[in-house]
């Protein structure tokens, strides 16, 4: 989606006949970051979860590896919608900002439900892998920190 808007704002003849959008508006800028941003976000996030589903794991990754791959892939997903919908936000600003305006608003608030519900689904997930992996619960020490004791014990034995 967020390539689609990229090559209409770039390679269409008639939005540049209708608009005459200047190079030099913000909206532009901001367009062009959230965009880029976007791809590689997204890219990363699908590169994470592939190799979530192709890596083998032992037990012990199981505790460490595969937490961590999945709240960095969950963290991505979530900078990749962010970045999704300030571009698209930006692109409608540039269409839709001389011609009608009164547009704006209810397209923004719709464009702002795919992170809502996102957010709704994924958080409490991304949460409890945060809480489960780096977080003691009860005194008790995490594996992380298991880890670290057990090595300087054979280290030193």
């Amino acid at each position: 989606m967020v390539w689609a808007d990229h090559t209409l704002v770039t390679g269409s003849q008639l939005l540049k006949l209708y608009t005459k959008i200047p190079l030099g508006y913000n909206a532009v800028c901001i367009f062009a970051v959230s965009n880029a941003f976007s791809l590689f976000t997204t890219t990363t996030t699908l590169l994470l979860f592939l190799s979530i589903l192709t890596t083998r794991f032992s037990e012990k990754d199981f505790l460490v590896s595969l937490p961590r791959r999945l709240i960095l892939g969950l963290f991505t997903l979530f900078l990749s919608t962010i970045a999704m919908i300030v571009a698209f936000g930006a692109i409608l600003f540039l269409i839709f900002c001389d011609h009608r305006p009164w547009m704006l608003a209810p397209i923004a608030g719709f464009a702002c439900l795919p992170l809502s519900v996102i957010v709704t689904i994924k958080l409490p997930l991304l949460v409890d892998l945060i809480q489960s992996t780096y977080i003691s619960i009860f005194g008790k020490q995490t594996y992380l920190e298991s880890c670290k004791i057990n090595r300087k014990t054979t280290i030193l034995a």
